[in-house]
């Protein structure tokens, strides 16, 4: 989440002619990020780490099912590759074109 921040606070100060006025921008990216990110923990981690022995069961039949019926396959993939949902659309950054082919360096 601190690569997130990082990058948000960048985002803000680049769109601002100071960084008091950049501060708000900053704050409201840095909310939003807070609030996913406590929400998906609220939400998984009674399956992960609850004493109970019928949660875990109940997720591992469920995504043992779920993973064979596409198009799970490929959006499981993209979740624990992080390309689901991509966190710098709302701050409007565009993340960085991996496909690209390097540029040959110039001696110098």
């Amino acid at each position: 989440m601190a690569l997130l921040d990082a990058r948000a606070l960048i985002h803000a100060l680049q769109q601002s002619d100071t960084p008091e006025q950049a501060l708000p921008r900053y704050a409201a990216s840095r909310r939003r990020h807070v609030r996913t990110f406590q929400a998906m923990s609220a939400m998984f981690t009674p399956f992960y780490q609850s004493d109970s022995a019928w949660l875990p069961w109940m997720r591992d039949q469920l995504a043992a099912r779920l993973s064979m019926v596409p198009p799970a396959p490929q959006l499981l993939a993209r979740m624990v590759a992080g390309t689901l949902v991509d966190p710098f659309t709302s701050i409007g950054l565009k993340e960085h074109d991996w496909n690209a082919a390097p540029q040959p360096s110039v001696p110098g």
